[in-house]
């Protein structure tokens, strides 16, 4: 287990192509987002999943989880990530 002070030190150096915009497949970034938690940052809590999504997040995909986040603001990750999904098939792959 890493000491608090180098677990932020991870945090707040996300990988700069760990980003989703909302506009390309979900499936490369959720993998990649994922994996980053699991593995790299194995510690991660609950605040810092969603901190970190939130960071990884531009353009639709950012607008849309602020919404997200104004209706609930004590959303469990795992929920907000299958509200995210349901949002990326509609706009992303229904409409294309």
């Amino acid at each position: 287990m890493l000491p608090e002070c180098q677990k932020k030190k991870k945090l707040l150096k996300l990988p700069h192509n760990l980003t989703y915009a909302g506009s390309s497949s979900w499936s490369p970034f959720n993998r990649n987002f994922q994996k980053y938690a699991d593995v790299l940052v194995y510690d991660w809590t609950e605040e810092d999943c969603l901190n970190c999504l939130c960071w990884a997040l531009t353009g639709n995909a950012a607008d849309f989880y602020a919404l997200l986040i104004e209706q609930n603001k004590h959303s469990p990750f795992r929920s907000l990530m299958q509200r995210l999904i349901t949002y990326i098939f509609y706009f992303v792959v229904h409409k294309a």
